[in-house]
């Protein structure tokens, strides 16, 4: 019984290590959202600034609903599944990482723009 017990366990260690060395689709999005999320992002906040300066919030709103996710320049080797996994991972950390960055540079030129008329009608 002693045997069993040990050769059971040394089964589930042997399939555990085969399943987290499996390189699916769930890998690969996660690693994807990884290398998507580090992409810099700033022309995005920049060009939303601008477009709130000139138009207010709508002009960062439409900045802000244009932004797309990117395909990634390099794809890992790994299964047909991962690299479906990774593109996608990738797609969607880009699109949410721009996303924020047009809010932001919005939010800021929307305040630059409000600041500058509310001093524009205050001055005597």
């Amino acid at each position: 019984m002693k045997y069993v017990i040990i050769f059971l366990m040394l089964c589930m260690i042997v399939f555990a290590q085969q399943k987290s060395d499996d390189k699916g689709w769930n890998n690969g999005f996660i690693d994807g959202q990884l290398a998507g999320g580090k992409e810099e992002q700033m022309g995005w906040m920049a060009g939303s600034c601008g477009a709130g300066l000139l138009a207010g919030c709508l002009g960062s709103g439409v900045v802000w609903a244009v932004a797309s996710g990117d395909l990634p320049e390099y794809v890992p080797e790994g299964t047909a599944e991962y690299k479906m996994g990774y593109v996608e991972g990738y797609k969607e950390a880009s699109k949410s990482k721009k996303r924020g960055a047009a809010m932001v540079g919005g939010v800021i030129g929307f305040l630059i723009n409000t600041t500058a008329i509310i001093l524009i009608l205050t001055i005597d």
